[in-house]
């Protein structure tokens, strides 16, 4: 099976526009993308499976650039912090060591890469956002984490896609699981409740649940909730639309709900296909730009304004029926505030065809690296893999369940999270890794097509002829020098 994959041209379009109540849990949710936990053949003696007992005499581990909210841990904090403070304190009981979280602001690559070229030590573990995680790998600077025994990368304490999406030529370079899941960073759909009820329309949960809740039905639904309110001929901030929101996310999102692959990556990492030159391609590029620019479905915002007014304003206040965000905005202030109820979905497939909900998570969340350069860095394998079943263990179930019942307005909510991490296609891109880092990815033209088609209603067709065999030697580049990697 192969790994498909949206390269340049997504990202660049994401970044040109731009935990709570409820008791710690104790019976371990599957990671997103795991199969069930097995039992490793070796006999353990100590409290993480595989590891046996280990004894770091008090040696101080330090996880640098740890800037995401999974890394902020704090005795007596929320209930999500009061539990990560917890699991780091039984690790460190347990291995006998101490932990020190290292944040950094800014480029952690930048600040790291002195010591790095110098040989010299910074870190044990490095946690950089997806997007500066391509520096370390593409200049030798992260581990290959297949070395390593102690990192049983096939439980599902660790998530296969990322995993997938890391490894080239047979060699990991970064991983994700339960120490950093990221569950807030996952893009969903949010709808208001009320206005489903107003306009007599069929939950979207029934559409999830029959296969029918795809682009077609969620522009049909646009359409019947898009209308001037008072009457004046005049779409003002005060009528009703369809859709509101981040509009360069929102579209980039929606590209990547359809399933459709930029480029097709051999499943060993080795290669890479530029798959943009089919019908279907174009009819995505063009049917996101008709959605968001030429229906009206959207606000058009005015002079000054700005696109959260669709968030503090509209979706409040019943003239927004869906918003594409961040699952962490269950707990935005506004909606928190507003009186009508909202609920969450997939962001719909493409056509019911589409075998899963494709969902995007996006390039903010952290992976884990060891840097190359350690005296012992089996240690450091040795400390992820006791964090990781720590944490799911105790951490991952309890955030799960703190949007089930603190966060969400309804039961159906909880179910559709289930779907989202458990039964979707859960994008890690390869420019998410690399689009930052490699000129050549990042800048090879493929950025045209986001600007161009679906911003400026070009012709998807020309754009992809006139930048597709620059956009093909990048990648073949790109995927030479990963190959090669010492």
């Amino acid at each position: 099976m192969k790994k498909s994959t949206i390269l340049a041209f997504l990202l660049a379009l994401a970044t040109i526009l731009g935990a709570c109540g409820g008791p710690v849990a104790t019976t371990p949710a599957t990671v997103p993308g795991t199969a069930p936990a097995t039992s490793p053949a070796t006999a353990d003696t100590g409290r993480y499976e595989g590891l046996g007992k280990q004894d770091f005499d008090g040696r101080e581990f330090i996880i640098a650039g740890a800037n995401e909210a999974c890394f902020q841990y704090a005795e007596n904090g929320s209930v999500i912090q009061q539990a990560y403070y917890e699991a780091y304190m039984n690790v460190e009981e347990e291995l006998n060591c101490v932990i020190t979280i290292a944040t950094d602001a800014g480029d952690i690559y930048q600040a790291a890469q002195p010591s790095l070229m110098a040989g010299d030590y910074y870190a044990d573990v490095f946690a950089p956002a997806f997007f500066w995680s391509g520096y370390f790998i593409e200049n030798s600077y992260a581990e290959d984490l297949n070395q390593f025994v102690q990192l049983q990368l096939d439980q599902p304490w660790w998530e296969d896609a990322a995993t997938e999406m890391s490894t080239f030529n047979g060699k990991t370079y970064a991983i994700k699981g339960a120490l950093n899941p990221s569950i807030d960073r996952h893009w969903v759909v949010f709808f208001n409740k009320a206005m489903i009820e107003n306009l007599g329309l069929t939950s979207p949960y029934e559409h999830v649940r029959n296969n029918t809740w795809t682009w077609d039905t969620f522009e049909t639904y646009m359409r019947k909730a898009t209308f001037d309110v008072d009457g004046d001929n005049y779409m003002s901030a005060d009528d009703s639309y369809g859709w509101g929101g981040p509009f360069s996310d929102s579209a980039f999102v929606m590209w990547m709900s359809a399933g459709q692959p930029v480029f097709e990556v051999a499943e060993d990492g080795t290669s890479a296909r530029l798959a943009m030159g089919d019908a279907k391609s174009g009819d995505i590029a063009r049917r996101i730009r008709s959605m968001m620019f030429d229906s009206g479905y959207v606000y058009d915002l005015k002079d000054g304004e700005s696109w959260v007014v669709s968030f503090e304003e509209q979706f409040p206040n019943d003239r927004c029926l869906f918003t594409f965000e961040h699952l962490e905005y269950a707990n935005y202030t506004y909606w928190v505030e507003m009186t009508s109820d909202f609920g969450i979905v997939p962001v719909p497939k493409y056509d019911a065809n589409q075998e899963k909900y494709s969902t995007y998570l996006d390039h903010y969340p952290s992976v884990l690296l060891i840097p190359r350069g350690l005296e012992n860095p089996e240690d450091s394998a040795v400390l992820l893999e006791a964090l990781a079943q720590e944490c799911y263990r105790t951490t991952y179930p309890n955030i799960v369940d703190n949007y089930k019942d603190n966060l969400f307005r309804d039961e159906e909510s909880a179910e559709m999270l289930d779907l989202i991490l458990d039964d979707t296609g859960r994008y890690f891109e390869l420019s998410t890794l690399f689009g930052w880092s490699s000129g050549g990815v990042y800048g090879a033209g493929v950025v045209l097509l986001a600007n161009v088609c679906i911003f400026n209603g070009a012709d998807f067709s020309a754009e992809y002829e006139q930048n597709a065999e620059a956009t093909q030697l990048a990648a073949d580049e790109l995927l030479a020098k990963l190959n090669n990697l010492s």
